[in-house]
């Protein structure tokens, strides 16, 4: 199925639709403080994460998703594929991650690479 355009996301818009979707949480942590874990706002997950997939299956991926918290702080000590052969699949109806994004970061890696009428959610499209 083709993914279709969320009405947040037009081809000039600026912002993603995963970042426009996307709702900070906090948790505690042992020394008392608080940090932030992010989810994908459930009415906005098909659009923003899984736009070619069904609603049935969207709604159940929605509600038992894993929050995802500072993954943008950590950074790899090295990068494997540096030294290693690497493939990537790019997903062209990605609302996630663009396109565009996930070329470039294929071509940097110097992966073979191949392209798929999916969403972020490509294991399942």
């Amino acid at each position: 199925m083709k993914a279709s355009r969320s009405p947040r996301s037009s081809p000039s818009s600026a912002t993603p639709p995963l970042l426009s979707a996307v709702r900070p949480g906090h948790y505690p942590l042992p020394d008392g403080e608080t940090a932030v874990e992010l989810t994908i706002r459930p009415e906005l997950y098909r659009p923003a994460f899984a736009a070619d997939l069904s609603s049935e299956e969207t709604a159940v991926l929605a509600v038992s998703q894993r929050p995802f918290a500072a993954i943008f702080d950590d950074r790899a000590q090295a990068a494997a594929w540096k030294t290693l052969p690497s493939w990537a699949v790019v997903a062209t109806s990605d609302k996630a991650i663009p396109p565009d994004g996930e070329r470039h970061m294929a071509k940097r890696a110097g992966a073979q690479m191949i392209e798929v009428d999916a969403s972020h959610s490509i294991a399942l499209s």
